[in-house]
This record gives C-alpha cells, sequence and structure tokens, in this order.
C-alpha cells in the first residue's frame, strides 16, 4: 500500500513538473482559443455582479458569481422564457469559455473580499504566500483536468518521462483540433482512450524491432 501512494506522488510530481515549464504555458495558449469567448446574454448575466460594482478587477471571478453552482443558477435567470435544452446548453459554453483560460473557474464565492484581502496580505507577509498563488489554488482550469487525466495514465500505462512529453504533445494538438476540450468530461474520455491507443502503438513497436533484432 505503502509503494503504491509513493508511486502516485512520484507522479503527481513528474507530471506537475513538466506543467510548470514552458510546455505547459504553451498548452493554456492551445486551450485559450477552443471557444469563441465573445458575451452572451448568458455570459452577462454570470458577469452581473462585475459589471455593476467592479470588483476583483481581473480577478473578479472569485468574487461574483462564476463557481459551478452560482454560475447555473445565474444562467437559469438570464431569460424567462429560454428551454431546459438552452439553459443547459448556455451553462457548459459559459463554463466552458471560463475554463479555457488560464484563471479558470473558482471552486467557490469568495463573499468576504476586505476579509480574504487581509488574509492574502499576512500569508504574503509572514509566509511568503502570492495573493496569484492564493487564487490559483482555489480554482481550476482546462489544462490542470489535462495534465492531472494524463499524470493518471502515466501512472497506469507506466511511461517513461518521454513518452509523457510525447503524449502530452500528441494529445494536446488532438484535443484543440478536434476541440472535445471544451467539454471536461469529454476532455478525460478522450484522454483515457487515446491513451490506450497510445500505449497498444508502442508495445506494438517495441515488439517489430525485438522481432527484427532476432533475424
Amino acid at each position: 500500500m505503502f509503494n503504491i501512494f509513493k508511486n502516485i506522488r512520484k507522479a503527481a510530481i513528474g507530471i506537475a513538473g513538466l506543467f510548470s515549464t514552458s510546455f505547459g504555458k504553451t498548452l493554456e495558449k492551445k486551450f485559450g482559443y477552443i471557444i469563441d469567448e465573445t458575451p452572451t446574454k448568458y455570459d452577462l448575466k454570470i458577469d452581473e455582479e462585475y459589471i455593476k460594482t467592479g470588483i476583483g478587477g481581473f480577478t473578479h471571478r472569485h468574487f461574483d458569481d462564476h463557481a459551478f453552482h452560482l454560475m447555473w443558477q445565474k444562467v437559469k435567470e438570464t431569460l424567462p422564457n429560454d428551454t431546459k435544452f438552452e439553459e443547459i446548453k448556455n451553462y457548459f459554453i459559459s463554463m466552458s469559455k471560463d475554463l479555457q483560460t488560464p484563471m479558470g473557474i473558482p471552486l467557490h464565492k469568495i463573499n468576504d473580499k476586505e476579509s480574504y484581502e487581509q488574509l492574502a496580505s499576512y500569508l504574503s507577509k509572514n509566509f511568503g504566500v502570492k495573493k496569484s498563488w492564493l487564487l490559483d489554488i482555489q480554482s481550476v482550469n482546462l489544462s490542470e483536468i489535462f495534465s492531472a487525466t494524463i499524470g493518471v495514465v502515466a501512472l497506469l500505462f507506466g511511461w517513461k518521462k518521454s513518452e509523457k512529453e510525447e503524449f502530452a504533445d500528441l494529445a494536446s494538438s488532438l484535443v484543440v483540433a478536434g476541440a472535445v476540450g471544451a467539454n471536461p468530461i469529454l476532455l478525460i474520455v478522450s484522454l483515457v482512450s487515446l491513451a490506450k491507443s497510445y500505449t497498444r502503438n508502442r508495445i506494438k513497436i517495441i515488439l517489430r524491432k525485438e522481432h527484427l533484432k532476432a533475424f
């Protein structure tokens, strides 16, 4: 059991290292153009508090209604006569727009901005914790979902560092080309499926090389 957790920790550290490099920045840029970000009526409703007060500036998602459950409530309130299908469709479109950005979607709303600012200042002054890092750990984006999924499949298939990098580069290109990154669930399913095919092909190549060596 100890070895299992040890291996998971190693895989997590390794994949985190990969995505903290220039490759990670490149990946975030790739994901940044999957969905057209032109604001819809639903987007404007979600941004309603920010539009009125300007709260949070470019970090406003943490202080208005961009958290998953609050976003859904705002979408439902946008138009009185739209259908449930339209609400669900536009909820996922708005969510995808947020997820594709480096800032991502907050996991919860920070209701008391003043108290938060005091906490952030205290942590920065006494422990060197950056405000941007404090906000980052309270949000999630497609790049993080992508890297976490690759970390898991890399562990399952026992990939080497070079194989992780090769697959990550391949997968990011295919994800963007197919726009499956717009849906986080579809992204995970697609990555796992692609990883199985990638591993199967790698095994075939290795076996073919071994067969040629025998002759």
